[in-house]
């Protein structure tokens, strides 16, 4: 049976249970990845985040993580798959100018706790009264995170905060 290569697309989570060794390489390339290491962590992102989303997590363009994972592990060929990345920042919509955020949550000292932000989110969204708003505040883009409450129909917007920081706001509908 032949390999799959690895593409923007990849799962984090399978690429690791394939290739556990690929760990280490991924904290090399950046310390942002070293929250694979817990195990809440890698069950839960490493899951859902893609290829892809690490890189904007590492703040470094997906094509380059592909082809530097393709190398590791002795994957052969191929241009990595262009990824379709939106540059433009979407407006701020008009409820994170005017609500003040009900709840903060710092991302970056819940998972030293061992705690997803994913799952600190959902359960505090579901805590607040409709219409109230929590800020999320975290060192890096948490792609994984925007995009699964965004399929879940969330409201939400985001926007990087200075010096690779992201904030992310969450209004209960």
């Amino acid at each position: 049976m032949r390999e799959e290569l690895v593409t923007p697309d990849t799962r984090i989570g399978k690429l690791l249970s394939e290739h556990p060794e690929i760990e280490a390489f991924l904290v090399r390339i950046s310390p942002r990845f070293a929250a694979l290491k817990n195990p809440i962590m890698r069950r839960t992102v490493g899951r859902m985040a893609t290829v892809a989303q690490a890189a904007a997590i590492a703040g470094m363009p997906a094509p380059e993580l592909v082809m530097a994972l393709r190398r590791e592990l002795g994957q052969a060929g191929g241009e990595a798959a262009a990824v379709s990345e939106d540059v433009s920042p979407s407006p701020r919509p008009t409820w994170v100018e005017v609500t003040e955020p009900s709840v903060v949550l710092n991302g970056d000292e819940l998972m030293a706790q061992g705690h997803t932000p994913v799952n600190a989110v959902r359960r505090r969204l579901g805590e607040l009264a409709p219409g109230q708003v929590l800020l999320l505040e975290v060192s890096f883009k948490p792609e994984p995170l925007i995009q699964a409450l965004q399929h879940q129909g969330f409201n939400l917007h985001a926007e990087p905060a200075g010096g690779g920081a992201w904030k992310v706001w969450f209004r209960n509908a």
